[in-house]
């Protein structure tokens, strides 16, 4: 079954990639996902590289590109602390972000809420 759903505007992209990408840190430090699955998810260079192009914020940029190198924190400590400043810098990156008001009735995911 194919579930499709959509941001009802582009320019929130930016902050659900930021929520999206503090989730995604919060399952690396709960072992619940591994860095190849957050790589598969978000955390690589090639997105980095692609959201650059796309002119997102610098904070968010330096944030991904933080997070695709989780994969070589050494030892569990250092990859414990590396996860934490990746989760730093991406609620950081959220802070900065112009968020778009949005009528409280309204929702910012189209295809999630519609009822068959």
């Amino acid at each position: 079954m194919k579930k499709n759903f959509s941001l009802i505007d582009e320019r929130f992209q930016e902050e659900f990639m930021a929520i999206f990408a503090i989730g995604l840190t919060q399952c690396l430090k709960q072992n619940l996902i591994d860095t190849e699955r957050a790589e598969q998810w978000l955390f690589s260079p090639v997105v980095a590289h692609n959201l650059k192009e796309k002119g997102y914020d610098k904070k968010f940029l330096y944030a991904m590109e933080y997070a695709s190198e989780l994969d070589a924190a050494k030892g569990e400590e250092f990859f414990l602390k590396s996860v934490k400043k990746a989760k730093k810098f991406f609620m950081q990156a959220l802070d900065g972000i112009d968020r778009i008001p949005v009528d409280s009735g309204e929702h910012i995911m189209e295809g999630l809420c519609e009822l068959k």
